[in-house]
């Protein structure tokens, strides 16, 4: 990824799908919006799924969010098929009132699960710098060996 400043990075432990989980966050401030990537291994191809969806949820609710726009997620190496591996525009408020933007991006890859985030004020979100930051993800080929996240209803078992 291409932070547009220096990030600093921090693990803490989460629940996530059930299971408690180091997730690690690295992010940074540049021109009053904040830039992260959190992620973590959620150890079973099961759990991705349900995991991805409580991220999903949790981007939302935690800015008591309005949908601006979804798409399904684009990210080179990342697993097809998963219903919340997508990409949202937000809108809501801080707890005190102030108006936010959000730009969120869940993906993943094998049994690691992932969020980039852009959030910022209104009057602060530039849409062109949280669309450069989420296009910025790249991620390497998964290991031959690597288990695939399930993805649900109508998934195919080789």
């Amino acid at each position: 990824m291409d932070f547009p400043c220096k990030p600093q990075n921090l693990s803490q432990p989460v629940l996530l799908a059930g299971k408690r989980l180091q997730m690690t966050m690295t992010g940074c401030e540049a021109a009053h919006m904040t830039f992260a990537l959190a992620h973590a291994d959620v150890g079973e191809p099961a759990l991705v799924a349900p995991a991805l969806a409580e991220l999903h949820h949790a981007a939302l609710g935690n800015i008591s969010a309005r949908v601006l726009a979804q798409r399904a997620a684009s990210v080179h190496h990342a697993d097809a098929g998963l219903g919340d591996a997508v990409e949202l525009d937000l809108a809501g408020q801080a707890p005190r009132g102030a108006g936010l933007r959000e730009h969120v991006l869940l993906f993943a890859q094998g049994t690691q699960v992932f969020q980039a985030t852009v959030l910022a004020r209104d009057k602060d979100y530039k849409e062109d710098a949280a669309r450069t930051f989420a296009g910025s993800v790249q991620l390497g080929a998964p290991p031959a060996h690597a288990p695939r996240a399930a993805s649900g209803a109508g998934a195919s078992v080789d």
